[in-house]
């Protein structure tokens, strides 16, 4: 265990000094530095994948042009009586669109975004202890991962989670 944790230790000064190196790259080729108020350097991403949430009256005609006219291919879909939806990949990310049902809706954005973190347990407990306002309960989903919302001041929802098999390994150490 200790093995591991020197190693996740490494890893973390290797993505730290690669995000640096990258940026420094970024504005070199921009030529300009980076600006006083830029936190990057001081930020360690927490999520590796982003998966923005559209919200449409119809879905399938609107999957139809992100597939078929833009060419974004389709990761997943499904047609669930009123829950349908589509997964579409966009370069590393993902766009997903649901069916609206205003009436139904637990917030009032315009938008949502999900976050694939490490471990979305530990990151729920680090926002509870901090009070983090309109946060929800972590629940397990039957898609297979466990997630948490926060709804932002403007009433948009951001949800963080993480795939059941790898909160299985940080529970357990075996997948």
């Amino acid at each position: 265990m200790r093995d591991m944790k020197m190693s996740q230790d490494i890893i973390a000064m290797l993505e730290n000094r690669i995000e640096k190196l990258e940026r420094e790259i970024y504005y070199k080729s921009a030529g300009t530095r980076a600006p006083k108020y830029d936190i990057a350097p001081k930020w360690r991403a927490y999520s590796k994948e982003l998966r923005h949430h559209t919200y449409a009256k119809d879905v399938d005609a609107l999957s139809h042009f992100y597939n078929k006219e833009l060419g974004l291919p389709v990761l997943k879909y499904w047609r669930r009586g009123d829950d349908k939806g589509t997964m579409l990949s966009l370069g590393g990310n993902v766009l997903e669109i649901f069916g609206q049902d205003e009436e139904k809706s637990e917030y009032h954005g315009k938008t949502s975004i999900s976050s694939r973190v490490p471990n979305v347990v530990a990151y729920y407990k680090k926002l509870s202890r901090k009070n983090v306002r309109g946060l929800s309960k972590l629940r397990e989903n039957s898609w297979g991962d466990t997630s948490f919302d926060v709804i932002d001041p403007e009433g948009n929802r951001i949800t963080f989670f993480t795939p059941k098999d790898v909160i299985s390994y940080y529970s357990t150490g075996k997948k």
